[in-house]
């Protein structure tokens, strides 16, 4: 295998291979064409905004890049690259050093060998992926002025959410959670489609508790904004169906539905297969619903639903696995898991709740509350009483925010009559004032 070319090969395949290329390649582990060849690729990037084909690759450096396995890792061929050049240090710091000794200069020979002594550790360094405080300062400059110019990670379909953490980033994990029948797979839906058809990116959608028609079925119904109770009993009636069926064609023919992928083999959704999925797709999210029913095993545990496992340790193992897959695969990742059937919020903590202040105390109704608050970047409930689902209402609840630029609950109505989920204020119910909305209909921000 031709490393340089494996390499170059892979960092051009996808924008997550690049972007992970950029954080492993350096020049001292290619030879010149392939120094030259990233170089090019690097330069081509930064100008064009993607990434060069190989054609022009070669055109331009004389590289043909190789083409390797579906599945092979960028870390393994760099790793291969490290112990390449690791020999040709031996070989030329011993040679070196010999012929200082052979000519009687021993303090040049002993200066050969701490050079290669403190090369080879400098080796050890990048095979280990240590960075030190100096390499990583001007990242942390580069991540600041990346935010001064309002980029963000995947958008939130709600605004204040997207604001509040800086939104989801590559290499992040984000949950939502909530009680039974509260709206989890509904909050996944929301976000998988906004990220394919308002961001127009590519999706991975992995389903263990659904199959892939009653999944596309909600998102049909979200494009249409149809009656979601009239097409699941199929009684949309005359004018209503026609325009059902105009959607379906019309979803049929989108660039953005093609990028939608959704998984749902409940036989095969194991840690290696839904990451050869991530893979194959090249979905820079993945959403993942009802992630308690994944089979990740820990400590040879029986995995699967319905198994007799201690469900808490391969929950424990399934939260892990998404934050490693998450740093790992350089991907946004999203994931539904649930609050504890027996918790609730108690009477005296709604109000202040439905109010935007605090959390109500459902932190304590958090399932794996320690190894989710652990593994998460952004952690959200989500909440809705009795006379909220009246109203058509919907709480989050922010219970961790890493970026934390700023704090808010965030209201959302929640009318699957209409399918209309937009943001409406921070708080259910107005603290002391004589109106409750503003002239916009939406609730006061506190």
């Amino acid at each position: 295998m031709d490393l340089d070319a494996a390499a170059i090969g892979l960092a051009t395949r996808s924008e997550s291979g690049f972007r992970r290329a950029r954080e492993l390649l350096s020049d001292q582990l290619l030879l010149k064409p392939g120094k030259r060849a990233w170089e090019f690729v690097q330069s081509y990037f930064t100008e064009h905004g993607q990434l060069p084909p190989p054609s022009v690759v070669k055109e331009q450096t004389g590289i043909s890049i190789e083409q390797v396995e579906d599945g092979t890792a960028i870390d393994w061929v760099v790793d291969q690259l490290l112990d390449r050049h690791k020999f040709r240090a031996l070989e030329h710091g011993y040679a070196a050093g010999i012929e200082h000794l052979e000519k009687g200069d021993k303090d040049a020979a002993e200066a050969e060998v701490h050079k290669l002594s403190e090369h080879l550790r400098g080796l050890s360094i990048q095979r280990t992926r240590i960075h030190t405080l100096a390499e990583v300062a001007p990242e942390v400059q580069a991540l600041y002025e990346r935010t001064k110019r309002g980029e963000t990670g995947v958008k939130f379909p709600w605004e204040t959410m997207t604001r509040m953490t800086m939104g989801m980033w590559p290499g992040t994990l984000t949950m939502f959670v909530a009680r039974p029948s509260v709206g989890k797979t509904w909050t996944m839906v929301l976000v998988c489609w906004f990220a394919a058809f308002d961001q127009k990116i590519k999706v991975l959608l992995v389903s263990p508790e659904m199959n892939r028609v009653e999944m596309g079925e909600r998102f049909v119904v979200k494009h249409g904004a149809f009656n979601y109770g009239d097409v699941v009993s199929a009684t949309l009636g005359t004018y209503a169906e026609p325009q059902f069926f105009k959607t379906i064609k019309e979803i049929e023919q989108s660039n953005e539905a093609q990028n939608l992928f959704i998984l749902d083999d409940e036989d095969k959704l194991e840690p290696a297969f839904i990451e050869e999925a991530i893979d194959a797709t090249d979905a820079d999210f993945v959403g993942i619903d009802s992630a308690y029913m994944l089979k990740v095993a820990q400590k040879g545990i029986k995995s699967g639903p319905g198994s007799r496992g201690d469900r808490q340790e391969r929950m424990v193992s399934t939260v892990d696995w998404m934050r490693s897959t998450s740093r790992k695969k350089q991907k946004a990742i999203c994931a539904i898991s649930q609050l504890a059937r027996t918790g609730k919020v108690k009477k005296s903590a709604r109000e202040t709740l439905k109010k935007g202040l605090g959390t109500g105390g459902l932190e304590d109704t958090l399932a794996f509350s320690d190894t989710l608050f652990q593994d998460c970047h952004n952690l959200f409930a989500l909440y809705q009483d009795d006379d909220m689902k009246l109203d058509k209402q919907m709480l989050f609840v922010p219970l961790k925010a890493r970026r934390q630029a700023m704090w808010s609950a965030i209201v959302t109505r929640w009318d699957m009559d209409e399918m209309a989920f937009d943001e409406v204020g921070t708080s259910v119910i107005a603290d002391d004032r004589d109106d409750d909305f503003d002239d916009k209909g939406h609730s006061y921000v506190y």
